[in-house]
């Protein structure tokens, strides 16, 4: 996330990128071997490109924003859904509903906690008691579809902590005001930065019945939070031509 950076002031700092996302499919074997890299912005459209092990080829893809379906996630997920949100806001009508009470997740020790993954994550829901829940104040933000412009998703309210600001909850509506996809975040500590992070996230799809599990790290080795402040994360790797090299290797 170059905007994270302590080094940056401003999104001009960092070319105006909000993240870019490095990620290799390990299974199904199908699918093995795939990457995408995904540039995320704030004020234009993202960019993003994938690596097929089958052809050898990179091939940039048409779109991978607003309401755009992610490759690979059976149209469980759109492009602004990861992580919770992301990407350009001019879609919607953007409105401070004020602060609340809400149970949300807190402290998510347990949950990240190192195990196999196959005992966080059932069928329908990852397992209840890794997660735990805190009443606490978030402030409730509503995003409206502005008149003339399209996205699957009508309304959207998300909820984020009003002590550490990360959105921890989100609600999206289709056209005719039904709940249709739920999100739900994590958080708790890291100690090396003084602050609070997040990774795990998850999104319900509610007409079908099932649900992604993202940045899954129970089975990864530990977060390295300091890695691009003291320079250990090479920004060259997150270029298209740097996924070229890799394919021909």
């Amino acid at each position: 996330m170059p905007f994270a950076s302590t080094k940056a002031n401003a999104p001009e700092d960092v070319g105006d990128a909000q993240m870019k996302i490095l990620n290799t499919a390990t299974a199904p074997p199908s699918r093995t071997g795939e990457v995408i890299l995904a540039h995320y912005f704030m004020n234009k459209a993202n960019d993003a490109w994938m690596y097929f092990p089958g052809q050898r080829r990179v091939r940039r893809l048409p779109a991978f924003d607003y309401d755009n379906p992610i490759p690979g996630y059976e149209n469980l997920e759109t492009a602004d859904q990861y992580p919770m949100f992301a990407g350009s806001l001019d879609r919607y009508d953007w409105k401070l509903v004020g602060k609340q009470e809400l149970y949300v997740p807190y402290n998510s020790f347990k949950f990240v906690a190192k195990r196999p993954v196959k005992d966080v994550y059932g069928g329908l829901y990852p397992n209840r008691d890794l997660i735990r829940y805190e009443l606490h104040r978030v402030w409730k933000v509503e995003a409206t579809l502005k008149q003339g412009m399209r996205h699957m998703f009508a309304k959207r309210t998300f909820y984020l902590d009003e002590d550490t600001w990360m959105l921890l909850n989100a609600d999206q509506y289709d056209a005719q005001g039904k709940l249709w996809r739920v999100m739900e975040g994590s958080i708790y500590p890291a100690i090396e930065l003084g602050a609070c992070v997040s990774q795990e996230f998850m999104s319900w799809d509610l007409n079908v019945n099932r649900y992604m599990a993202e940045n899954s790290t129970q089975e990864a080795k530990p977060t390295d939070w300091l890695a691009g402040d003291e320079g250990r994360i090479d920004a060259k790797r997150f270029s298209p031509d740097e996924l070229r090299r890799a394919g021909e290797r």
